[in-house]
């Protein structure tokens, strides 16, 4: 008996799926379909006696726009029919239509929209190593005389190390990409707040990116193996920085697998070394400065870097840029008399820099190179003559180069981030609408002025109804990288 009385349960559940047991509401939307045809039916009226009722029928005949039929809707012994000229049209399956979840996402377009308020940590210690000095003012005295004012200040002690620390205050946000700034100054001066590296690290966070501009260990007497030295030492610094930011996650949501690190002349060459150098490559004056994860070594995070930002930045040893597969986008002067822009010895500008420096590669050589093996790599080149920052003007201050320069590393940074952004397209008459992106990694869908059929990740098919004041389709989604997309058009 039991058995019975589910049986007919289903059976009677089955029926009011489809059948006059669902009750047609005005104003509602319904998805139908008879033996002819199929659409949509919108309840304009119903009688008050005799239980027809007047409807509107978007007929889905393949076209992006419904035909559309005003009917009347008559229901008898359990089934619904539609009137006809030729008698009553029974409805096979009538359902009321429940358009499919949306979920909202905000068009933070690649990281090149300012879309958030920026918060600061600063002087955040990252760490403490033994070395000269950490922060040297910059100053516009040329580089000799920077280097007396400290002939008396080269004893070694423990510093810490610094950095500043600029991000996004939506704490709601993905996990973000990592931009590490080092600044310049020849391995000598400079440090976090030097001219530009504030409002850089301001504008990379707005954008998104958790940005760390660090002091680093600066000195060196004068001579070649002093100085390899004091550059490999930035290299363990610059290292240690990111392990320590990608350590303490909570604070900073920074992605391992998303990091890019960009620098100014000594920090174009830190960058880029950071980036190629492995440990075999350390130059032998600089084996008993101990390994590269040497600063920090009980923080054991590993990371990716994505791509580098080299501004008149260098190597010492050109094939160390074939040891990884990273994109670079260089700035560099033809004239530089400081970082060479080809192979030269640096610091032209230096009585006997030839007998105290080793040769070096510069922007010139380094993307050519890069771009033999088969590289993601750009250059900007400035026919400028006798000129190092080229960004800097008098006063110490920036100018419109470093708005070219900042520009340019954010789109390049973006295009790496998402090489295969989602483009959509919507054939001429066609109920389909196609996202082409291989990065895509969920996508949502809403409709104006109509009905969705079908939605997934790469694809919707909808249909449009005639007498709709407007017509569009609003696509949402995220890429596999945590970047989210939205997309609205007219039709």
């Amino acid at each position: 008996m039991n058995k019975i009385f589910l049986a007919l349960s289903i059976l009677a559940f089955a029926a009011s799926s489809c059948g006059a047991d669902t009750k047609l509401s005005k104003n509602a939307l319904y998805r139908v379909t008879t033996g002819q045809e199929s659409g949509y039916v919108r309840i304009d009226k119903k009688a008050w006696l005799g239980g027809s009722m007047q409807g509107t029928f978007y007929v889905d005949s393949g076209k992006l726009y419904a035909d559309i039929r005003h009917v009347t809707i008559k229901s008898s012994r359990g089934k619904y029919y539609i009137k006809g000229e030729d008698g009553n049209i029974p409805i096979d399956d009538v359902r009321l239509y429940t358009a499919p979840a949306f979920q909202e996402k905000p068009a933070t377009w690649q990281y090149r929209d300012s879309v958030y308020k920026v918060k600061v940590k600063k002087d955040v210690e990252y760490g403490r190593a033994v070395g000269y000095w950490a922060d040297f003012p910059d100053s516009d005295e040329p580089f000799l005389g920077i280097y007396m004012s400290k002939m008396g200040d080269k004893k070694k002690r423990e510093l810490p190390l610094t950095m500043d620390v600029y991000m996004p205050k939506d704490k709601g946000t993905a996990t973000r990409p990592l931009l590490l700034l080092i600044h310049g100054g020849g391995f000598y001066n400079g440090n976090k707040t030097n001219a530009g590296y504030e409002e850089w690290g301001r504008y990379f966070a707005s954008l998104g990116y958790t940005v760390a501009s660090i002091n680093y260990r600066l000195g060196f007497h004068a001579n070649k193996a002093s100085i390899e030295k004091a550059g490999y030492r930035a290299v363990q610094d610059a290292n240690a920085a990111i392990r320590y930011i990608l350590h303490n996650y909570s604070d900073y949501g920074a992605d391992p697998d998303r990091v890019f690190v960009a620098g100014t002349s000594a920090g174009a060459i830190t960058a880029l070394n950071l980036a190629f150098m492995h440990q075999e490559n350390v130059p032998s004056s600089a084996k008993n400065e101990g390994l590269l994860e040497d600063v920090n070594p009980h923080i054991k995070e590993k990371f990716t870097i994505r791509g580098v930002g080299s501004m008149w930045g260098a190597v010492n040893d050109l094939s160390i840029i074939g040891n990884e597969d990273i994109p670079i986008i260089s700035f560099h002067s033809t004239g530089d008399p400081v970082v060479p822009f080809g192979a030269d010895h640096p610091f032209q500008d230096v009585f006997g820099n030839e007998l105290i420096t080793p040769i070096m590669y510069g922007d010139g050589e380094i993307i050519p190179y890069a771009k033999s093996l088969g590289r993601k790599a750009v250059l900007h080149k400035y026919d400028l003559p006798g000129i190092h920052s080229i960004n800097i003007g008098e006063g110490n201050k920036i100018n419109h180069i470093s708005y070219e320069i900042q520009y340019a590393l954010r789109d390049f940074f973006a295009d790496v981030m998402l090489p295969h952004p989602a483009h959509f397209r919507i054939l001429s008459g066609s109920q389909n609408i196609r996202i082409d992106g291989t990065d895509v990694k969920t996508a949502t869908w809403s409709v104006e002025g109509g009905a969705i059929m079908e939605a997934g990740k790469s694809a919707a098919k909808i249909l449009l109804f005639p007498d709709a004041p407007t017509h569009s389709v609003t696509v949402c989604g995220e890429y596999k990288n945590g970047l989210t997309f939205k997309n609205e058009v007219p039709l």
